[in-house]
Protein backbone atom coordinates (compact mmCIF):
# COMPACT_ATOMS: atom_id res chain seq x y z
CA UNK A 1 0.00 0.00 0.00
CA UNK A 2 1.26 3.32 -1.09
CA UNK A 3 -0.05 6.85 -1.05
CA UNK A 4 1.68 10.05 -2.91
CA UNK A 5 2.17 13.35 -1.67
CA UNK A 6 1.10 15.91 -3.34
CA UNK A 7 1.38 19.63 -3.37
CA UNK A 8 -1.43 22.25 -2.44
CA UNK A 9 -3.32 23.07 -5.81
CA UNK A 10 -2.83 26.92 -7.40
CA UNK A 11 -6.66 26.76 -7.22
CA UNK A 12 -9.13 25.07 -5.07
CA UNK A 13 -10.43 23.00 -7.92
CA UNK A 14 -10.74 19.83 -5.34
CA UNK A 15 -13.40 20.94 -2.30
CA UNK A 16 -14.09 16.75 -2.41
CA UNK A 17 -10.48 15.89 -1.14
CA UNK A 18 -10.32 16.38 2.36
CA UNK A 19 -7.19 16.87 4.26
CA UNK A 20 -5.34 13.02 5.81
CA UNK A 21 -3.52 13.60 8.66
CA UNK A 22 -1.44 10.94 9.92
CA UNK A 23 1.77 10.93 11.80
CA UNK A 24 4.58 10.94 9.04
CA UNK A 25 7.67 12.10 9.58
CA UNK A 26 9.42 14.35 7.27
CA UNK A 27 7.62 13.68 3.41
CA UNK A 28 8.52 15.65 0.55
CA UNK A 29 6.45 16.39 -2.49
CA UNK A 30 6.27 13.85 -4.71
CA UNK A 31 7.98 11.26 -2.46
CA UNK A 32 5.67 8.07 -2.11
CA UNK A 33 4.21 7.15 0.89
CA UNK A 34 4.03 3.41 2.12
CA UNK A 35 1.97 3.38 5.50
CA UNK A 36 -1.41 1.63 6.01
CA UNK A 37 -3.14 4.51 7.80
CA UNK A 38 -3.10 6.66 4.84
CA UNK A 39 -4.43 4.30 2.69
CA UNK A 40 -6.99 3.32 5.27
CA UNK A 41 -8.03 6.78 4.84
CA UNK A 42 -8.23 6.99 1.20
CA UNK A 43 -9.93 3.71 1.18
CA UNK A 44 -12.41 5.22 3.46
CA UNK A 45 -12.97 7.92 0.93
CA UNK A 46 -13.59 5.77 -1.91
CA UNK A 47 -16.13 3.69 0.06
CA UNK A 48 -18.10 6.69 0.46
CA UNK A 49 -17.85 7.73 -2.74
CA UNK A 50 -19.62 3.90 -3.76
CA UNK A 51 -22.21 5.16 -1.57
CA UNK A 52 -22.48 8.63 -2.79
CA UNK A 53 -20.46 10.84 -4.67
CA UNK A 54 -21.99 13.43 -2.24
CA UNK A 55 -20.54 11.74 1.17
CA UNK A 56 -16.90 12.66 0.38
CA UNK A 57 -17.56 16.73 -0.34
CA UNK A 58 -19.01 17.42 3.18
CA UNK A 59 -15.67 15.88 5.01
CA UNK A 60 -13.17 18.33 5.69
CA UNK A 61 -10.74 16.34 7.79
CA UNK A 62 -9.71 12.49 7.90
CA UNK A 63 -7.02 12.01 10.74
CA UNK A 64 -5.51 8.90 11.22
CA UNK A 65 -4.00 7.30 14.27
CA UNK A 66 -3.31 3.62 14.62
CA UNK A 67 -5.63 2.57 11.89
CA UNK A 68 -8.77 4.83 14.02
CA UNK A 69 -10.43 7.54 12.27
CA UNK A 70 -11.04 11.03 13.57
CA UNK A 71 -13.53 12.34 10.72
CA UNK A 72 -14.20 16.05 10.69
CA UNK A 73 -17.18 17.72 8.39
CA UNK A 74 -16.88 20.95 6.67
CA UNK A 75 -19.96 22.52 7.86
CA UNK A 76 -19.55 23.29 11.54
CA UNK A 77 -16.54 20.80 11.95
CA UNK A 78 -18.70 18.06 13.61
CA UNK A 79 -17.19 14.54 14.49
CA UNK A 80 -18.43 11.53 12.46
CA UNK A 81 -18.50 8.00 14.16
CA UNK A 82 -18.28 5.37 11.92
CA UNK A 83 -18.71 1.79 12.88
CA UNK A 84 -15.44 -0.44 12.70
CA UNK A 85 -17.89 -3.02 11.12
CA UNK A 86 -20.71 -2.80 8.55
CA UNK A 87 -19.37 0.85 7.57
CA UNK A 88 -20.86 0.83 4.52
CA UNK A 89 -24.35 0.38 6.13
CA UNK A 90 -23.81 3.33 7.88
CA UNK A 91 -22.67 5.51 5.29
CA UNK A 92 -26.03 4.44 3.26
CA UNK A 93 -27.99 6.16 6.57
CA UNK A 94 -26.30 9.06 6.88
CA UNK A 95 -26.44 9.43 3.10
CA UNK A 96 -30.20 9.20 3.06
CA UNK A 97 -30.26 11.06 6.48
CA UNK A 98 -28.48 14.38 4.60
CA UNK A 99 -30.80 13.57 2.01
CA UNK A 100 -34.22 14.12 3.62
CA UNK A 101 -33.17 17.28 4.77
CA UNK A 102 -33.60 20.55 3.23
CA UNK A 103 -29.77 21.99 3.52
CA UNK A 104 -27.39 21.12 5.42
CA UNK A 105 -27.01 24.13 8.31
CA UNK A 106 -27.94 22.32 10.67
CA UNK A 107 -24.49 20.48 10.87
CA UNK A 108 -23.09 23.58 12.27
CA UNK A 109 -24.96 23.13 15.28
CA UNK A 110 -23.47 19.61 15.77
CA UNK A 111 -21.16 18.44 18.09
CA UNK A 112 -20.95 15.20 16.40
CA UNK A 113 -23.25 12.22 14.38
CA UNK A 114 -22.28 9.04 15.69
CA UNK A 115 -23.47 6.05 12.90
CA UNK A 116 -21.89 3.13 15.75
CA UNK A 117 -25.38 1.78 16.48
CA UNK A 118 -27.48 -0.50 13.68
CA UNK A 119 -29.82 1.77 11.80
CA UNK A 120 -29.25 4.82 14.32
CA UNK A 121 -28.02 8.69 13.34
CA UNK A 122 -27.78 9.65 16.63
CA UNK A 123 -26.88 13.68 16.83
CA UNK A 124 -25.22 15.97 19.65
CA UNK A 125 -25.69 19.15 19.35
CA UNK A 126 -22.70 21.84 20.74
CA UNK A 127 -23.80 23.48 23.78
CA UNK A 128 -24.36 27.17 23.21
Amino acid sequence: TEALVLPLPKTIDYPDLPLIKSQISKVKFGETIKQKDIRKALDLLYEMRLVSLDLPRIISEISVDSGEFNIFLIEGGAKLKLPSEKRTESLLLLDYFLKNKKDLFFLKTIDYIDLRFTNRVILKEKKL
